[in-house]
């Protein structure tokens, strides 16, 4: 029975994993990866004969028991039922934060987020291709969905997917190789979303592949690092001078440059204040400290918060938005310790940036990059050991922090 409960569970995360990107009804529904990333919670935790919660786990919930009372409030002061659906996403996202957490913590479930990742990868590629592209300006500016329902989504998914192959590469799940034909992917997705703030984040991960390079030319010995000079040097200067003769376009025709050229000049959605960050600054003292409601936002604004963290301090005030602050900082602190400034960096940096312009934490993706950068080695209490009972085999485990 133990066995077939978690082969079940291996399979609703590949299930989930792969199906994220099937976006089959209007955004802000459940999407069919939803059900399966529950599935798999509800799989975790059962496993599990006991639960217990850490420093993180602990920020998180009382954020989420905060929302749900400002919404409720809102509600009693005769605020729409609708009101209640932020809160309600946060439940579902702690859910799925503490059970990816409980679940990844070694390298062979692991290798199971990443056989999904790839899959849905190359299900989007493959349906940016059907769909069709180009990178040329030609008076319009057509931006690729792929399966997703806009461009933005696309866009994100793409910064989510690099930043989740990254974390496999850094911890040894995925080879170099197959690392950068994700990050080609997922670079080639944010183009053609011609999304601006994934572009800008993609940048982050640029640096990384190229610093990783840099370092690994270093590590080669004296003589084959001029083989590789003189290699490589062979073949992209009469490659450069062939293009360039050949090139019917400059590289200001790119669509990609006329939509970063566009940002401050033709487009009027590029501002902070556009994005709802003046909301906050004009509020009352009480409605500062105690939040607005999700409804209440939404009015004075025209839409919802367009910013991860600026969303949760407007909503909640600085008495609930404060939990999360300090919730992405005990994070990333935990993370540093593990991995160092620049990896952490590298790997939360990304969703950050996108984070400046778009409400990053309603993706689920989001959360399951949070779950397995929080995993670390330091709490011996949480999960030392895991015992696969159908075996009889002791696996260790990475502790959780």
């Amino acid at each position: 029975m133990e066995l077939y409960l978690r082969r079940l569970t291996d399979i609703m995360l590949f299930a989930a994993i792969t199906l994220f990107p099937a976006y089959l009804w209007e955004s802000g529904s459940m999407q069919v990866s939803h059900y399966f990333f529950l599935f798999f919670a509800g799989l975790v935790f059962y496993r599990r004969k006991a639960l217990q919660f850490d420093t993180l786990d602990i920020v998180l919930f009382f954020f989420v028991l905060y929302c749900w009372a400002r919404e409720v409030l809102a509600v009693l002061h005769e605020a729409s039922y609708a009101t209640l659906l932020p809160a309600a996403h946060f439940t579902y996202s702690l859910i799925i934060f503490k059970a990816a957490r409980l679940y990844a913590d070694d390298a062979q479930k692991q290798k199971i987020l990443s056989a999904g990742l790839i899959t849905s990868l190359l299900i989007v590629l493959g349906a940016v291709l059907f769909e069709g592209t180009s990178l040329v300006y030609d008076g319009k500016m057509p931006r690729s969905t792929g399966t997703f329902n806009n461009p933005n989504q696309l866009g994100y998914y793409s910064i989510l997917t690099v930043s989740l192959g990254l974390f496999l590469y850094i911890n040894r799940i995925v080879p170099w190789w197959l690392f950068l034909l994700v990050a080609a992917g997922s670079f080639f997705i944010s183009i053609v979303s011609l999304s601006k703030a994934a572009i800008i984040s993609m940048s982050v991960v640029v640096m990384f592949v190229v610093v990783e390079l840099f370092r690994r030319f270093l590590a080669l010995e004296l003589k084959q690092r001029v083989l590789l000079a003189v290699s490589i040097s062979a073949i992209a200067i009469p490659s450069s001078f062939a293009v360039s003769a050949n090139m019917q376009h400059r590289f200001s025709d790119l669509m990609v440059y006329k939509k970063l050229s566009m940002m401050y000049t033709d487009e009027n959605d590029s501002t902070l204040s556009s994005r709802g960050y003046d909301i906050l600054p004009q509020s009352s003292i009480n409605e500062m400290l105690f939040g607005i409601s999700t409804e209440e936002v939404k009015m004075r604004n025209g839409h919802e918060i367009h910013s991860t963290f600026v969303s949760a301090l407007t909503s909640y005030g600085f008495a609930g938005g404060s939990l999360f602050v300090l919730f992405f900082c005990l994070l990333a602190r935990n993370a540093v310790s593990r991995y160092g400034i620049w990896n952490t960096a590298c790997l939360l940096l990304p969703a950050t940036l996108y984070g400046i312009t778009h409400n990053g934490s309603r993706s689920t993706l989001f959360w399951v990059l949070l779950s397995l950068v929080s995993i670390s080695q330091t709490d011996e209490k949480m999960n030392e050991y895991d015992t696969d009972r159908s075996r009889g085999n002791e696996i260790t485990k990475i502790r959780l922090s």
